[in-house]
């Protein structure tokens, strides 16, 4: 059964009414949104059933202001509308400022669509509070001194982890190469060519990345080489620059 959700409070809709009232020589409907829970009833008022007479005055960007029917297809009708008058400005700085703005968007829609699939569409109100937030811990000290850290991450942020860690492959005059992996989605190691044997190399740090849908589970683990010639505080500040850089939460310690 579909839910509706009310265009004023956000709320589930038990049904809608349609009041009619005098207006001038004749009469118009009005639609309400009845919410029904067990403390009683609530109406919402929502406006003139048949469309917003007056307001398709000043929204002719927007295609005029559509009757209530289903709300979120009435914003997907402004959203097209309102994209569509875009391409008619003549200032490539707004344009290019609303490209960036659909953009931004696009991965919170994704986001949301992966939480849908999952849930029961009465869930949804509930879901909205439970938005991705990318996470960096540590999760093992071994013996040698080396460590393992947990990144969960969306899938579009492994391409910035990536380009962090050939930035410091750079600076530290190391290399980061990509292995084949048949059970994981991604392999990476960033190894130091030896000094006397250059064909040889020593890791310094190994990253694996399984993938669940949109979300990466992904494995950084330092070595004891990489402990002892001091590599591993450069991995670290790593992993905090790139939790600033994404928004994630981090609990190294």
């Amino acid at each position: 059964m579909e839910v509706k959700i009310c265009p004023r409070c956000g709320g589930p809709v038990s049904w809608f009414e349609r009041k009619r009232i005098k207006s001038g020589k004749g009469y118009r409907y009005y639609l309400i949104a009845v919410h029904k829970d067990e403390k009683g009833r609530r109406k919402c008022y929502l406006g003139p059933a048949e469309g917003y007479v007056f307001g398709s005055i000043t929204h002719s960007d927007l295609g005029g202001l559509e009757g209530l029917g289903n709300v979120w297809d009435r914003n997907k009708y402004y959203l097209e509308n309102l994209i569509e008058s875009f391409t008619k400005c003549q200032d490539p700085k707004t344009v290019k400022e609303v490209i960036e703005i659909i953009k931004s968007s696009l991965p919170k829609l994704e986001t949301h669509l992966h939480t849908l699939k999952s849930t029961e569409v009465t869930e949804v109100t509930s879901k909205f509070k439970n938005t991705f937030k990318p996470t960096i811990t540590l999760v093992n000290t071994y013996n040698d001194g080396s460590k393992e850290f947990l990144l969960t991450i969306k899938e579009e942020h492994l391409k910035t982890l990536v380009e962090m860690f050939n930035k410091l492959a750079n600076d530290l005059g190391v290399k980061l190469t990509e292995t084949p992996s048949i059970t994981l989605y991604k392999l990476y190691c960033l190894e130091k060519p030896l000094e006397k044997t250059p064909s040889l190399t020593s890791p310094i740090a190994y990253i694996s990345v399984k993938k669940d849908g949109q979300t990466l589970h992904t494995h950084i683990t330092t070595t004891e080489f990489s402990v002892r010639n001091n590599y591993e505080e450069h991995i670290i500040k790593l992993l905090k620059n790139y939790a600033n850089t994404v928004g994630a939460e981090v609990k190294l310690s």
